[in-house]
């Protein structure tokens, strides 16, 4: 945009014109992307292959994920529709339970219930990406979960998400360890 504007002789543009200019620039930018349109159902069959009750334990250690597919409502644009994947998790660590979102199995993406949101990557349909809650860390991480046979799945990795992090007031300052398993193969149930 700028190269634009220093081709054109700025000294003949009233501020008017460059305002036009860069609202005409975006514009054209924005409808070149690939947005959703209103009242439209965006599908994902690859995700129906994700969708079931899965465990992974080791010895007194466990991890089970409860995904579902469900086709939602999203914010935004108006009226659209697309194939969601949401889950729910039980993790427990030497015998004792560490945290237990499965009791929720049975609410929608509506109810924001759910500690895993997800979908299929755009240029691997066998990868499931997303984040899950892991609340006694009280953030959330990325996920990647690659689909192996009918009947496991590898949780291949666990990270945080990018940013800077900041604590304010009293909050503790934030906690970069991962507790969860990772690089485990869980089994269909």
């Amino acid at each position: 945009m700028l190269y634009l504007l220093t081709v054109i002789n700025l000294k003949f543009l009233s501020m008017k014109n460059i305002i036009s200019i860069l609202f005409i620039l975006l514009i054209t930018l924005a409808k070149s992307q690939n947005y959703p349109q209103p009242n439209t159902n965006d599908s994902d069959p690859n995700l129906d292959k994700f969708v079931g009750t899965w465990l992974w334990q080791n010895g007194n250690s466990s991890l089970k994920l409860i995904l579902k597919k469900e086709n939602a409502l999203m914010p935004f644009p108006e009226n659209y529709f697309s194939d969601v994947m949401i889950g729910f998790h039980k993790f427990i660590s030497n015998g004792s339970v560490i945290e237990d979102f499965s009791t929720f199995n049975t609410t929608n993406f509506s109810n924001k219930k759910w500690s895993i949101i997800s979908g299929t990557d755009i240029n691997n349909v066998n990868l499931l990406k997303g984040t899950i809650y892991h609340k006694v860390k009280n953030k959330s991480v990325k996920f990647e979960i690659e689909y192996l046979s009918p009947t496991q799945i590898k949780l291949v990795s666990l990270k945080d998400k990018p940013g800077t992090k900041i604590s304010i007031g009293s909050q503790p300052a934030y906690d970069w360890s991962i507790t969860l398993p990772q690089n485990i193969i869980l089994t269909k149930q």
